[in-house]
């Protein structure tokens, strides 16, 4: 629990573990044991360890009870000390989101749990309303915060909405007016940030594109993405495996690519494979059955297409990395691999990340598979080098842009 710009709280979990209080110097460092069986005990000398730092000046504001949850396991960890956040996790993609939860330390208050089986857009809507209203009528938060597009960040929004909570919404403005391109994401993200109070524009053009829909301006904070603060703090924490052969990326895995679309991608992969044989091509599978059943039909038998299953965020960015060049249908794919500058080509007819395009990294090159043929065809023919473009949508600290932001907006949450 960050205590203040120089001190920290530090816990294991609650029966036997401790509290470590550390003030700027490391001279005057508290350890405070707890028993673990008396929580109202523990409580009591957690209290008194922070008064006793308090007193002593190290820290201005340390610890606040009500993040003290005696009825939990764990100590409940802020990463700000003006805010008590109730972290939600519906399980839209539950592996992916478990891993992604796990690499950043991050225990969800409340699990979901909504995935089922080739499941519609409108059960998915229908039972995130319902739990996530219940969870905010038991909670009463100050302030609701989604991130994205997804329906997940949608419809949360839309309960937060209905019961008159001010919402919050990290990677505004994103669009191609193209109802269904992306799709459903293109449509949530409008309804997103009609209804919220403060949008979090990662992009000049994001800010632009809020502007014209006539979203009051004092409204609409540039922060940059957090997708690039994930992305280095990842970077500093691998060190990129070395691969025997040069290797094209993909990721495909769109709803508006379903059937024809995914079929042209898999078509193209294939002649691609074929044609170039000193290339592997590595596809992580996307679970989803209208994916994976298209794709291993044709593909698993080609010996130089490698195909995995999903991999961990600190794994792909470890491909991604190292990749001479990704083909992806994907939206975050496209800034990550401009952050570390490997040319990308876009299986979209259209996309919101424009800025890629403009630097000449992204290009856009639909689902036709001659067109995919082709357009990787002149780059593995070419000895082009790509320059890294990492701060196009961002320079890595948009979460501190953020709760900077929030603390001077809403000083009484």
């Amino acid at each position: 629990i960050r205590t203040s710009s120089t001190g920290m709280i530090i816990t294991d979990a609650l029966a036997g573990g401790s509290i470590y209080i550390v003030d700027s110097t490391g001279d005057n460092n508290v350890t405070v044991n707890l028993d673990g069986s008396d929580t109202q005990t523990d409580a009591l000398l957690i209290n008194m360890a922070v008064e006793s730092a308090k007193a002593r000046g190290e820290f201005a504001d340390v610890f606040d009870l009500r993040a003290f949850r005696v009825d939990a396991d764990e100590i409940l960890l802020l990463s700000n000390k003006k805010f008590i956040p109730i972290v939600v996790s519906t399980g839209q993609h539950k592996t992916m989101s478990d891993d992604m939860l796990k690499l950043f330390d991050i225990m969800p208050d409340y699990r979901l749990s909504v995935m089922k089986h080739n499941q519609s857009l409108s059960y998915l809507s229908k039972i995130i309303l319902e739990k996530t209203d219940e969870i905010i009528n038991k909670e009463k938060p100050d302030l609701m915060m989604v991130q994205g597009d997804t329906t997940t960040a949608f419809i949360s929004a839309l309960s937060a909405f209905y019961n008159k909570i001010p919402i919050a919404h990290i990677e505004a403005g994103l669009r191609t007016y193209n109802k269904y391109q992306p799709y459903p994401e293109e449509i949530n993200r409008q309804f997103i940030d009609r209804i919220s109070d403060i949008l979090f524009a990662p992009t000049r053009q994001n800010y632009q594109n809020l502007i014209g829909e006539n979203i009051s301006k004092d409204k609409i904070f540039i922060t940059g993405n957090t997708v690039i603060d994930s992305l280095k703090y990842i970077q500093e924490k691998i060190s990129p495996s070395s691969f025997a052969r040069p290797f094209v990326l993909i990721t495909a895995h769109r709803r508006e690519n379903f059937g024809v679309g995914i079929k042209n991608i898999r078509n193209a992969i294939k002649i691609l494979a074929n044609k170039y044989k000193n290339y592997d091509f590595i596809y992580p599978v996307h679970k989803n059955p209208n994916i994976i059943n298209t794709v291993n039909r044709i593909l698993s038998d080609i010996s130089n297409v490698k195909l995995l299953e999903p991999l961990s965020y600190m794994d792909f960015v470890n491909y991604l990395t190292k990749a001479k060049l990704v083909l992806t249908d994907s939206g975050g794919v496209q800034e990550e691999a401009v952050g570390l500058g490997i040319p990308t080509l876009v299986m979209r007819n259209l996309t919101e990340r424009t800025e890629g395009i403009e630097v000449d990294i992204l290009k856009l090159v639909g689902t036709d598979t001659d067109k995919i043929v082709r357009e990787t065809e002149k780059f593995l023919n070419s000895n082009r080098i790509y320059q890294n473009s990492s701060d196009i949508y961002g320079t890595g600290d948009a979460s501190d842009k953020i709760i900077a932001i929030l603390e001077d907006n809403f000083p009484n949450v």
